[in-house]
């Protein structure tokens, strides 16, 4: 019994051990790095930085300001001591809001909190970007111990320039750091396992799942996995030599433990609502991951139907480049070779367990009816290492061959410095594409579309409804205006926090469109798309010409009018009888309302059917006067006709100038017997 007791302090005091010995062990690995190899880190570091640091603070997505307020929040429950609320989100995204937090920190320190939204917006941007970076870099020197320094530069180069990896990386959200931590944890226990000594790689692993767990609950996904590995290695599972022994058995079940043990560590350390409520915390997660499985349909660039449970699977081949899908393509066929031979051929094992693990994770994920292909980014960097491999076996193989059949050429051939060039121009041949893929893009790498997609599907454009591409560039337009700060803009309310954020002036929703108070109307892409407010729509975008629209490589995503003073809607239209005889007259009267501080004189007319499509003019160029506020009916007689029909009214200021602010239509469906 004492020693049952004793156990878990022993193990406790083993992982602070391993601990400290990780931090001197990394302090003495940093002595023995090279100047070559610094080189080559710090060159990786500027690369990867390099597309995710350009212009930022351009816009953000629907949720960046959510995930900013949540992260004031998160560091007031810091200073006030309340840690219960640095529970903010079931994701729970406390790996987001740490760094939001620090890098919010510095940015008043060193400014004097003298910060603007944008600024505040481009600083926890940037600490993003920077974190993520460093994380790159870290998976970089991983994978130069688990295959070689040359795939892990070129595994590098591609996630450096991978649009999705880019796009995710810009934002203050967390699935890049998830991809990066689930990556470190998957490496830093296969070296373990590889090496068997080290065991500063198993709570390496431990602590990059606590850190997981504490961006999304999805990452506790990596509970089975690991410990499944942790066996099948240590048993021998896949191999006629067997070493299923009881003190085998023992030392796998203490690796687990050491394991978990370290996951939880960090889990319980760096999230202060654990240190005083850590059973209702923990009871938050738990529903939360209910949620997951049971949530809201949630699907970003499509229509809104329910995705299958092939969602994720039917859209992998074009989440990544094509130059990635040739070098995965490669590896893949090299793989199988390898398993068909029975051959422990270079970097099979490692390969083979990443990949094993993406196909594991994105199966679960797959049973969701709440999907993204943002929320499998994992993909990506799994295929961009596994790109890195083949195109490295590419070299090899080009060469190998050359000198076979070239016999005469194998001494050209053999020269390292011809075999340099040549290597080079291979790989400078391949990362270019990827390079083109993502850096013309910026800073909306959201609409990266795959080539071979967009060839033989289409791009899907025409369903992007967007998110929160162009408000910021909307904001910057109006903001040129004289007087901007007392401008008032009326928008769709999900988007009201993303021209905010940007805007000098007030927001409000759409609901105030036609508010005295309100000055500017602004249609969203996804407001057009899915039929929103269609009234609204009709009467503006349907009907006038914008007074500035944001284009983003061809697509649409802004509208920007200025508010009608002259207002009516089809409930202002009456009539003496919806459901006349033919010959009998109809009386159609409209109420039509001045919201301006100025009298308005304005021109009605009055169709049966629509004017731009040949209607018949019923009432021509009445002429009325609407003081200040206030509104004033216009009535005509109609000797109906039999069938269906559109009675369409327009009223427009008499001043082609003031029209442009001053105008209005609505219609009214009639059936005539």
């Amino acid at each position: 019994m004492h020693a049952i007791i004793r156990a878990p302090y022993v193990l406790i005091t083993k992982v602070f051990t391993e601990i400290k010995s990780i931090l001197g062990s990394f302090r003495l690995s940093i002595m023995a790095i090279s100047k070559r190899d610094w080189l080559i880190i710090i060159s990786l570091f500027i690369i990867v930085l390099f597309p995710r640091g350009l212009m930022l603070g351009r816009w953000t997505y629907i949720e960046g300001t959510t995930w900013i307020e949540r992260s004031d929040n998160f560091r007031g429950g810091l200073i006030s001591g309340n840690f219960e609320e640095t529970y903010q989100m079931t994701h729970p995204g406390v790996t987001t809001m740490w760094i939001s937090t620090i890098f919010y920190s510095l940015g008043v320190i060193i400014t004097g909190n003298n910060l603007s939204s944008v600024d505040i917006l481009v600083i926890e941007q940037m600490g993003h970007v920077l974190v993520v970076s460093m994380l790159t870099i870290l998976i970089y020197a991983l994978l130069v111990k688990v295959f070689n320094r040359t795939v892990a530069i070129l595994s590098i180069l591609f996630i450096a320039f991978d649009p999705y990896h880019i796009l995710l990386s810009r934002l203050i959200y967390h699935e890049a750091l998830v991809a990066s931590f689930l990556m470190i944890s998957i490496l830093t226990i296969y070296l373990y396992l590889k090496d068997g000594k080290t065991k500063g790689y198993l709570v390496l692993s431990g602590m990059s799942a606590g850190l997981a767990f504490l961006s999304k609950i999805t990452t506790f996904l990596l509970i089975p996995f690991i410990p499944l590995l942790i066996l099948i290695f240590r048993m021998n599972l896949f191999s006629k030599r067997r070493n299923i022994k009881k003190k085998n058995i023992k030392k796998v079940i203490k690796e687990i433990v050491i394991w978990i043990l370290c996951a939880f560590f960090i889990f319980f350390v760096l999230w202060p609502a654990m240190w005083v409520s850590p059973q209702n915390t923990v009871s938050k997660l738990g529903s939360a991951s209910v949620g997951v499985m049971s949530g809201s349909l949630y699907v970003y660039n499509e229509t809104l139907s329910t995705p299958s449970i092939f969602y994720y699977f039917t859209r992998l081949p074009f989440l990544i480049t094509p130059i990635v899908l040739i070098y995965a393509v490669v590896t893949f066929l090299y793989l199988l070779i390898s398993l068909k031979k029975k051959k422990n051929s270079f970097g099979l094992i490692p390969a083979l367990i990443i990949l094993i693990f993406t196909l594991y994770f994105v199966t679960i994920m797959s049973f969701s009816p709440k999907k993204t292909t943002w929320y499998i980014l994992i993909y990506n960097v799994v295929m961009d290492v596994v790109a890195g491999l083949g195109l490295y076996l590419c070299v090899g193989y080009i060469f190998s061959n050359l000198k076979s059949i070239y016999t005469h050429l194998n001494s050209f051939i053999s020269s390292k410095k011809v075999q340099k060039i040549f290597a080079l121009s291979l790989i400078f041949l391949s990362i270019t594409p990827q390079v083109y893929s993502s850096l013309p893009l910026c800073p909306y790498y959201s609409l990266y579309h795959n080539p071979i997609k967009a060839t033989f599907f289409g791009t899907g454009e025409e369903y992007y409804g967007g998110n929160g591409e162009g408000l910021g560039d909307a904001a910057r337009y109006l903001n040129k205006k004289e007087d901007a700060r007392n401008l008032t803009v009326a928008l769709g309310e999900g988007w009201v926090s993303n021209l905010d954020i940007f805007f000098d002036g007030n927001t409000t929703t759409v609901e105030n469109a036609m508010s005295p108070n309100t000055d500017y109307i602004i249609f969203y892409r996804k407001q057009y798309l899915r039929g929103y407010d269609p009234e609204l729509v009709h009467n503006y975008i349907e009907t006038m010409e914008a007074e500035y629209i944001v284009r983003i490589r061809g697509m649409i995503f802004v509208w920007i009018y200025p508010r009608s003073t002259i207002s009516f809607s089809n409930r202002d239209i009456s009539v003496s009888n919806r459901n006349p005889l033919a010959g009998e007259n109809v009386t159609i009267t409209v109420l039509i309302q001045n919201l301006g501080d100025e009298s308005e004189t304005a021109i009605v007319r009055i169709y049966d059917g629509d004017p731009n499509e040949g209607g018949e003019v019923l009432a021509q160029d009445i002429t009325i006067t609407i003081d200040p506020y206030k509104s004033s009916t216009v009535s005509t007689i109609w000797n109906a006709t039999p069938g269906q029909h559109k009675i369409f009214i327009t009223a427009e200021n008499v001043d082609p100038i003031k029209a442009v602010t001053s105008f209005d239509n609505a219609e009214i469906e009639l059936d005539v017997k």
